[in-house]
């Protein structure tokens, strides 16, 4: 009896030793790093489904012409689960996570992917082969992983990156089609000479418009000379044939008086009808 309680204190006494010496030692438990193993968690749990899904996309949108694709994204429907003919039915769990997709804001964010993959398949053509897929985890908050898919296309090699949110939905997707040096060269040069072009349209019109300007001051040179000169016309008519002064009455009252004061009569009997200015 006396053995057994002894190591049985022996062995109470050693799981305390144990516990308070890791409770002494231990660190905090960083919520970061909670964060972090349940980002890494949910990324192996679904790696795979979003994949799959990546692929299926690249594959259906390049069997897609571009009238069916708009079609698909104004009534915000997901081509590849179209393709696929998933039954949309809510009592099946297998049905809705297909692919492990979050489909809840999925089409709205893939918009601008579908408008991107329209403008970007004339440098591609048609598929050959998904060469590679890679699945990474983002360090960014609110995002779990960005999936990049490295295709072989009849023209060219196009790099896909799918970007996923930690509820699983499609936060944005990136079309890069991989050009030569050349191809690059040519592109810039091209802008460059549109632009260019572009403006020297643009100064050789403004040229034009202010050589303009000199027409214009002569065209009013002109217009003020045949004005001056109808002035002058009249002026000198008015002068020939007298200034009609009976509605002024002061200078009438003025000059009669002054006539009247110089002949000695009265100025009733005098009417001034017009008065000439000698030169």
């Amino acid at each position: 009896m006396k053995k057994i309680k002894f190591s049985k204190i022996l062995l109470l006494l050693t799981i305390m030793t144990l516990v308070f010496s890791v409770t002494g030692c231990g660190e905090s438990i960083s919520v970061n790093d909670t964060k972090e193993a349940i980002k890494v968690a949910s990324l192996h749990a679904k790696a795979a489904s979003l994949e799959q899904w990546s692929i299926d996309s690249v594959k259906v949108l390049d069997k897609l012409s571009d009238e069916e694709i708009t079609k698909y994204a104004q009534s915000a429907v997901d081509p590849v689960s179209e393709a696929k003919k998933i039954p949309e039915d809510k009592n099946n769990e297998d049905s809705n996570d297909n692919y492990g997709v979050n489909p809840n804001g999925m089409n709205a964010a893939t918009v601008e992917f579908y408008n991107g993959w329209i403008k970007s398949r004339k440098d591609l053509d048609g598929l050959k082969e998904i060469k590679r897929v890679s699945t990474k985890l983002n360090e960014k908050t609110g995002q779990l992983c960005t999936v990049t898919i490295e295709a072989s296309y009849l023209k060219r090699d196009c790099t896909f990156e799918f970007i996923f949110n930690e509820d699983f939905s499609v936060a944005s997707v990136a079309v890069n089609p991989t050009f030569t040096t050349a191809e690059k060269v040519e592109k810039a040069l091209l802008n460059t000479v549109i632009g260019m072009g572009t403006v020297f349209v643009v100064l050789i019109f403004m040229a034009f418009v202010i050589s303009l300007i000199k027409y214009v001051n002569v065209i009013g040179k002109k217009s003020g000379d045949k004005s001056d000169s109808k002035s002058d016309a009249k002026a000198n008519a008015s002068d020939a044939a007298g200034v009609d002064v009976s509605d002024d009455t002061e200078i009438v009252a003025v000059i009669s008086a002054a006539i009247a004061a110089y002949e000695g009569t009265s100025s009733d009997n005098l009417r001034v009808r017009s008065i000439i200015r000698r030169k």
